[in-house]
């Protein structure tokens, strides 16, 4: 559900025009950092504590520091005004009018896929490669776009 929510926020950008405005303002700055970082915390002190079983809070401190770290960087990141990667109407936003590198997405993947490191290794190997080679740019928005297909066929099957 949060990598769905993402798509929400890419369809207010596209809706908008992705024109320097208050709404691509503020979907920019708040609302896609705001799910990222839920996406953070999500995997970090809900997913990895049930397949821990750990009843209490995550008390490691290293953690929580790496975890704000994490968040500070992604509202820092990502403020700014989004734009569109070509001029059709539906372009991938480029969040923050700034490529997301590849070694962010490399990293991001890993802090919101641990422990699984098979899914981290398709990510990493195949998906990212594929996004890169065929389009060019808009990586964050189109790699929420795959996670929203891969969750569609899971639901499915499951």
């Amino acid at each position: 559900m949060i990598f769905s929510s993402m798509q929400l926020s890419d369809a207010i950008l596209w809706y908008t025009g992705m024109k320097k405005n208050t709404i691509n303002y503020l979907t920019t700055s708040v609302l896609i950092p705001l799910i990222l970082s839920l996406q953070v915390l999500y995997n970090i002190y809900i997913r990895n504590r049930k397949k821990n079983k750990e009843k209490n809070k995550n008390k490691n401190r290293i953690i929580t520091v790496f975890t704000s770290l994490i968040i500070l960087y992604l509202f820092y990141r990502f403020n700014g005004y989004s734009r569109p990667l070509c001029s059709n109407k539906l372009s991938s936003p480029v969040w923050a009018s700034k490529e997301i590198q590849l070694w962010e997405l490399i990293v991001f993947a890993t802090i919101i896929i641990y422990p699984n490191w098979n899914a981290i290794a398709y990510t990493v190997f195949i998906v990212f490669p594929l996004i890169f080679i065929l389009y060019g740019g808009g990586y964050g928005s189109l790699w929420c776009a795959v996670a929203n297909i891969l969750a569609i066929y899971y639901l499915y099957k499951y």
